[in-house]
């Protein structure tokens, strides 16, 4: 008979955690200073395990955000009916899941998070419902770890080098989100949900002398209850979402995704390092009206830490177009290959943690902007500086600031179409923020 332990152990265990992610440069190190290394980052980590036969452990955690930003961008500059330069943003989200040891001495569990879709204001209020954002289950043991669902492949879980460490994201986080949608700079790193909401099975060997590596495969460009890979774009005229897709500029889903990381983490001396390699390959769903070709990136980070000072950085780079919200789109034959890169420092100092980054890139953006419908390259960049203050057990502010700035010849960022108007975006702001975990 299980006996089951549902305890404030794991809780109190994972707020613990949460706020040394801050305080203690190793704990970054371990993350490689990717997005789930602090508490602002996906929670995708698990109590530890029972380490007693039968027996299972349950938690349930959360996070409230509220955050109040001072700034805007030019194309809501642009407009004539300009916003104010001050808003407010907060967002709840609940994760619960259990981990457990069969008699065999083999671990298991599940996890979930659940967020918020949408909002509104007054009686609209009941369009804010709640989605799950991940859902995974996993075996482990001494072989290494399988994971499937839901869930984020090696490249996401191994991500070292982004500096998303330092406030709540960086170009990453919150604030970006607050500009106007074509105002803010693609997130180029295979973290994004457009990697982490897709179905696959994912292996993560067990470490070796502080090397270890990661295996995934994704069958379709699809989640949960979509299992023709629709996405959220209407399909092509008399097509099935699994078949041909309208993804904006005439790329097309990817299907039959591989991706294969390796990372190093270990000391020289006083000296941390931390490094990441992976290349990520795919098809492509057919569209006859814009050909593509199959995606495939390359991808490099690394972290060098003493005390608590850390720097490095991140590059990839490959046959796709990073527009939207995924880091492995398929490129239109004779578009331009996407390549970019992030160098970012932090330091660590007891409870407080600042740190600045810089993202530049250049892709395809829209096609057929050019004179004569030739295509033109888009260039993107973005410096994001900060600090958080984890003041308390499950509590933590911070203060972010960003600027950002896109520009493609002949697009239109504000009507996302050809023109000879807002070539040029540019977005600045401030972030001022508190977080509650438990």
């Amino acid at each position: 008979m299980r006996k089951l332990l549902m305890t404030a152990t794991a809780v109190v265990g994972a707020m613990g955690l949460a706020v040394a992610a801050h305080a203690a440069p190793a704990s970054g190190m371990q993350s490689g200073l990717g997005g789930d290394g602090t508490i602002f980052g996906p929670t995708t980590s698990y109590p530890g395990p029972t380490g007693l036969p039968g027996q299972i452990q349950f938690y349930f955690r959360g996070r409230m955000h509220f955050d109040m930003m001072v700034g805007g961008d030019s194309i809501d500059h642009g407009k004539g009916t300009k916003s104010g330069n001050i808003f407010f943003g907060e967002y709840a989200r609940l994760y619960s899941g259990f981990e457990g040891t069969a008699a065999n001495g083999m671990q298991f569990g599940a996890f979930l998070e659940v967020r918020q879709n949408g909002g509104g204001l007054g009686s609209s209020t009941g369009g804010n419902t709640l989605i799950f954002r991940r859902e995974v289950g996993y075996f482990k043991g001494n072989w290494g770890q399988i994971r499937f669902g839901q869930t984020d492949s090696n490249s996401g879980l191994f991500q070292t080098g982004n500096f998303e460490n330092f406030d709540d994201g960086g170009a990453n986080g919150d604030l970006p989100a607050l500009f106007s949608g074509n105002a803010q700079v693609d997130w180029p790193f295979p973290e994004n949900s457009g990697m982490y909401t897709t179905g696959k099975v994912v292996y993560l060997s067990p470490s070796f002398s502080g090397f270890d590596f990661g295996v995934s495969y994704e069958p379709n460009f699809s989640g949960n209850g979509d299992a023709g890979g629709c996405g959220t774009s209407a399909a092509v005229s008399g097509s099935s979402c699994n078949r041909a897709s309208t993804i904006p500029g005439g790329g097309q889903f990817r299907r039959n995704t591989f991706d294969i990381t390796g990372r190093y983490q270990g000391k020289l001396g006083p000296v941390g390092v931390a490094a990441m390699v992976g290349v990520i390959t795919a098809g492509h769903v057919n569209n006859t009206s814009a050909p593509a070709s199959n995606p495939t990136t390359v991808q490099f980070g690394t972290v060098i830490s003493m005390g608590g000072l850390a720097v490095g950085g991140d590059v990839i780079t490959g046959n796709t177009n990073g527009t939207g919200y995924s880091a492995v789109t398929p490129l239109e034959k004779g578009g331009k290959r996407e390549t970019a890169f992030i160098v970012g420092t932090s330091y660590a100092f007891g409870p407080f943690i600042v740190g600045a980054s810089y993202l530049d890139e250049t892709m395809q953006g829209a096609y057929g902007t050019g004179a004569g419908g030739a295509n033109t390259t888009r260039h993107q960049m973005a410096i994001a500086a900060g600090g958080t203050y984890a003041w308390a057990p499950g509590v933590a502010s911070f203060v972010s600031f960003i600027y950002e700035h896109r520009h493609q010849i002949g697009y239109d960022f504000n009507t996302a179409s050809t023109g000879l108007d807002q070539n040029n975006t540019r977005a600045m702001g401030m972030l001022i923020g508190n977080t509650f975990n438990w």
